[in-house]
């Protein structure tokens, strides 16, 4: 429950509670649109994907 409803929330709380559940909606849609965009991929090509991905943060 968001603290403000009881009464005790300070100035800001409102923003920064609105600001996390925004974050969470974006995330979270993000996830499911990168599921549904890898639904036909194999396991081992998201695999070698990822590891690929990996070696370049590593170097860069």
């Amino acid at each position: 429950m968001f603290p403000a409803s009881q009464g005790g929330g300070r100035k800001g709380d409102l923003s920064r509670f609105i600001e996390q559940a925004v974050r969470s909606y974006i995330f979270e849609r993000t996830v499911e649109e990168a599921k549904a965009a890898n639904a036909n991929v194999s396991e081992a090509d998201l695999t070698a994907i990822v590891n690929k991905a990996v070696q370049w943060a590593r170097e860069h």
